[in-house]
């Protein structure tokens, strides 16, 4: 599910802005927190982050780092073989 979401968001990235409607030029959608679960409260600093998000979120960074390790053994290894 999860690499589905974020394919999902890459392929929003991409997308322009539409011509129709106000003008949103002006609009830094980096700064748009899209999803916010309820009661989030952002920290200020990572010692003030709980310790059990902090171990979650390396968890989740270690799975990413692992996927992503997959994906790019599969394309050099597509690649060599070509």
């Amino acid at each position: 599910m999860l690499k589905k979401r974020l394919q999902a968001f890459a392929i929003f990235e991409k997308l322009p802005l539409p011509k129709f409607g106000p003008d949103l030029s002006k609009i830094d959608l980096s700064k748009i927190d899209y999803f916010k679960p309820a009661g989030f409260r952002k920290a200020k600093s990572w010692e003030k982050v709980p310790a059990k998000k902090l171990k979650q979120l390396k968890k989740d960074l270690l799975e990413s780092i692992k996927d992503t390790a997959k994906l790019l053994s599969k394309k050099i290894g597509s690649y060599e073989n070509s």
